[in-house]
């Protein structure tokens, strides 16, 4: 698994659990402490979430951090399994 697809499960992940917890992108930016854009490329994929973040996100979201890390790729087939 590439780089720019790791940050993009993970900011699917984080959009939907913001989703469900019915929180706006701002507001979820204010309680992590990053700005609006930041929170857009994070949910986007367009950047990559710090060890620290994705730590905050679980938090605020009473979640364990292994929540968003559930994508496994078989290296040997090249096939995707998800892991609920």
């Amino acid at each position: 698994m590439h780089k720019d697809e790791i940050a993009k499960m993970l900011g699917i992940k984080i959009r939907k659990q913001r989703e469900s917890h019915k929180m706006t992108l701002k507001q979820t930016a204010l309680l992590i402490g990053v700005s609006e854009d930041e929170m857009n490329r994070f949910e986007s994929g367009e950047s990559c979430i710090d060890i620290d973040s994705l730590f905050q996100f679980a938090y605020l979201f009473n979640l364990e951090p292994t929540v968003f890390l559930t994508s496994v790729v078989n290296i040997n087939s090249g096939t995707r399994n998800t892991i609920h």
